[in-house]
């Protein structure tokens, strides 16, 4: 189940990345704990992938392997750095560099294939620069800090359209795990979910997700939790209408 993480897939609906914000947290009164590793079972062939993640003293996280979980060395590792308004991920598997400018406040305006607009401190709009999403345009609408919907247009038309629905429970963790749920029926996950920039996370943990496309052919997803005493999510089952799928498992540092 290798993922190609420098692949941009539908994913971008759901949205990526944000840099843990470690004194937010301490003034929401909130414990810190960083994930360490996400075991991602599937049901549907019995296999299982981990991924392991390793931070810098400011809990950045600087490096990310991937292995099958039968596998006592990585398949493939990712490295990011970090410097002024930029950050930088390289993958042991392929050449070249996906580079991510953040503006002097810490949004994310630019990466590799998109430009991202915000509007009131949410990500309102993405659109294609490159040659393979030029003529891609994202619409997101937020409400009560979760987002709530995303449409997708490819050359003007209307292509498709996910919409969110969300428990009551604080998202609490320092990776996007929207993006990372969904993604597993509607993408891939990768590496964009360790990191979560601003406007891009949901407040909330993620209850249910739906994809329509021009067809009005319809797929739903549901979330099941299962929490630790500091209110982290230890395993989460993803369904459709007939069955469980999905399994994620987390630890933390």
């Amino acid at each position: 189940m290798k993922k190609l993480l420098l692949l941009l897939l539908p994913l971008l609906a759901i949205t990526f990345i944000a840099c843990h914000n470690e004194e937010e947290e301490e003034e929401n009164g909130n414990p810190t704990k960083l994930v360490k590793t996400v075991e991602i079972y599937s049901y549907t062939t019995g296999n299982s992938e981990k991924f392991t993640a390793y931070y810098d003293n400011q809990n950045k996280p600087i490096k990310l392997e991937y292995r099958e979980t039968d596998s006592h060395s990585p398949a493939y590792t990712i490295n990011l750095t970090y410097s002024t308004n930029t950050i930088t991920m390289t993958h042991s598997d392929f050449s070249g560099v996906r580079t991510f400018q953040l503006d002097d406040n810490g949004y994310l305006i630019r990466d590799n294939t998109f430009n991202y607009i915000y509007e009131n401190g949410y990500l309102k709009e993405a659109h294609g620069h490159d040659s393979g999403f030029r003529n891609s345009h994202w619409y997101f609408s937020w409400m009560n800090g979760n987002k709530v919907q995303t449409t997708i247009y490819l050359n003007n038309d209307y292509s498709s359209e996910y919409t969110y629905e969300y428990g009551n429970r604080e998202n609490l963790l320092n990776i996007d795990i929207l993006g990372a749920l969904t993604s597993s029926e509607f993408g891939e996950y990768t590496f964009y979910h360790w990191l979560k920039f601003k406007g891009h996370a949901s407040k909330n943990y993620l209850g249910k997700a739906t994809w329509t496309n021009t067809d009005n052919i319809a797929k739903i997803i549901t979330y099941d939790y299962q929490f630790d005493e500091d209110g982290y999510p230890t395993q989460v089952i993803l369904s459709n209408e007939s069955r469980a799928w999905v399994k994620f498992i987390y630890t933390y540092y």
